[in-house]
């Protein structure tokens, strides 16, 4: 039943906190780039298992082959995809809901409190598809958590935990869990476990070819692996205590690292003293805080590093690089709080009216702890969707047809910066980052492009945001002049949001015919039906930010 109302309940809640991006048919990063494009390559070895930024995502990849066997178009996968990742979300973190992990903590209650809690606080990306799988160290640290504990077999269900194994690499974080519950589960979980165990060494060794290749998880560093190993044990020893406490509470990191000392400490002691199962959940919280901090280290340091470190202790920013490290928060303060209430609850009657309480209370205690520590206003801070640059770019329905059909196009998608190609890329006179709105609305603009570019121009993309501030269909025309290629007139029209979003001009075989004889800088003059202010790069007042998109793979 609570399983059920995390499948309809979560969905519900991002289409109502955000509606925009939900019901936009708007792409994200690499699900333009790379997810669709692999699942209808017609090649199954790239459909299933080519690498993203170096790792192998095997999940995401089954999930992205859903909809192509179902011949899904264009114009639909976006909203497919959405949904997808709603769906998945909800099943992935949901599953905690199942009767199987009351062996864990028996309130269903709490474990629901649980759920929403992470689902609660799961910033804007972390939700998108090509980060769901950031949640599959929920069923994973759970599982193997209740492996351990259970004195009957683990359903058969959990044969599907491999395949969760070959995602994102932060992950691996519950693998040492998946080790751990070896040495004390049953036979059917050590099949398991071992198959779990072989599934990450492959991604492991995945990501060590391509690291080879000069494929790597973020930018390249001169960060040296002491240094690594410094920041993983500075955000290992504090992120306990900064992330229990709540963000913005400890800013030195001596005082976060003592009491994520005393956290770690705290819950240890209460595991032998105890011997409860809602302990080993907290045990398994910590791995996974310190697993996120330790895989981030060296895997991220571009982000995460000694000059970086300190600002994430101190503010815990929540992103899919620590929403792993947030989830073992959540199961460290649940697992306590069973953990000293079944204690208590042992001393008492069977069928008091303090029994019956206490085994009620765990719920809002843990809910008690959400809105006390500040995490509650994290969350209600991350719940709208980002305005641009991050959204209003995509302009995949536009060109979903062209996309079916087969035709070399090129277009963004969001955030700034990312885009579909076939047939063409980025070419010269691209700049769009970092960028500004302006203040006065203009109903015309000029600039220039290099004549290499506009010879082969296949589109050319602008940022506006309406200037009465509310959403509003533009439609706007580029006259492309030359000395020698003349005027060319491309038009566009965008359903602009009131932050602002991409106006995308395509040329026609026609047109880049006419183009072709560009020569020396050619000037742009972009006219607009109706008032607009212009996106210019930051310091740059009088160049517009644009994507210019040239033909050629």
């Amino acid at each position: 039943m609570m399983f059920a109302a995390v499948l309809i309940g979560y969905p519900v809640f991002v289409m109502i906190a955000q509606p925009q991006w939900v019901f936009s048919g708007a792409m994200w990063a690499e699900t333009a780039t790379n997810y669709y494009p692999n699942s209808v390559s017609g090649s199954p070895w790239s459909a299933l298992f080519a690498t993203d930024a170096g790792y192998s995502p095997v999940f995401l990849r089954i999930l992205a082959l859903l909809p192509v066997a179902f011949g899904t178009s264009a114009t639909a996968i976006p909203y497919v995809y959405t949904a997808i990742a709603l769906l998945g979300a909800a099943v992935l973190v949901g599953s905690f809901c199942l009767p199987w992990f009351r062996l864990i903590i028996a309130s269903d209650a709490t474990r629901l409190v649980v759920v929403a809690l992470i689902l609660f606080v799961a910033d804007f990306s972390t939700r998108t598809f090509i980060n769901i799988s950031y949640f599959a160290v929920v069923p994973i640290a759970a599982c193997a958590v209740s492996a351990a504990l259970a004195d009957r077999p683990v359903p058969w269900w959990m044969f599907l935990l491999p395949i969760l194994a070959l995602t994102k690499p932060t992950v691996l974080a519950a693998i040492p869990l998946v080790v751990l519950a070896l040495l004390f589960a049953g036979r059917r979980f050590r099949v398991i476990g071992v198959i779990i165990i072989a599934a990450a060494f492959a991604q492991v060794a995945q990501l060590a070819v391509s690291s080879l290749s000069g494929y790597a998880l973020g930018p390249s560093t001169d960060w040296t692996t002491v240094d690594k190993a410094i920041t993983a044990a500075k955000a290992g020893a504090a992120l306990p205590g900064s992330l229990v406490l709540g963000p913005g509470h400890l800013t030195s990191f001596v005082v976060a690292a003592m009491c994520g000392i005393l956290v770690a400490g705290g819950v240890v002691a209460l595991l032998i003293l105890t011997r409860r199962p809602g302990t080993v959940l907290a045990v398994a919280g910590l791995v996974l805080i310190v697993g996120n901090a330790a895989i981030s280290a060296f895997g991220l340091s571009f982000w995460w590093n000694r000059g970086t470190v300190d600002s994430v202790i101190s503010d815990v920013p929540i992103s899919r690089q620590t929403i792993v490290a947030y989830i073992g928060a959540v199961f460290v303060v649940a697992g306590v709080v069973s953990a000293l209430l079944d204690s208590v609850r042992d001393r008492l009657e069977a069928g008091s009216t303090w029994y019956r309480v206490l085994a009620v209370l765990g719920a809002p205690i843990v809910l008690v702890w959400f809105v006390t520590s500040g995490w509650y206003a994290r969350g209600i801070e991350l719940l709208p969707a980002p305005a641009w640059p991050t959204t209003g770019n995509s302009a995949w329905e536009s060109h979903a047809d062209q996309i079916d059909r087969g035709e070399p196009v090129c277009f963004p998608v969001d955030p700034v910066g990312w885009g579909y190609t076939r047939g063409c890329h980025l070419g010269d006179g691209s700049a769009y980052s970092p960028a500004v709105f302006s203040e006065t609305p203009v109903s015309e603009i000029e600039f220039t492009l290099p004549a290499a570019s506009a010879a082969r121009l296949a589109a050319l993309t602008v940022y506006a945001a309406p200037a009465g501030g509310t959403t509003g269909s533009v439609t706007a025309s580029a006259d492309i002049q030359s000395a020698r290629a003349g005027s060319t007139i491309l038009t566009a029209t965008s359903d602009l949001p009131a932050d602002g979003g991409s106006l995308t001009f395509t040329t026609s075989p026609a047109a880049r015919a006419a183009l072709g004889a560009s020569e020396g800088l050619v000037s742009v003059h972009v006219t607009f039906g109706v008032p607009v202010r212009i996106a210019y790069l930051t310091g740059e007042p009088t160049q517009p930010a644009m994507m210019v998109w040239v033909m050629g793979d």
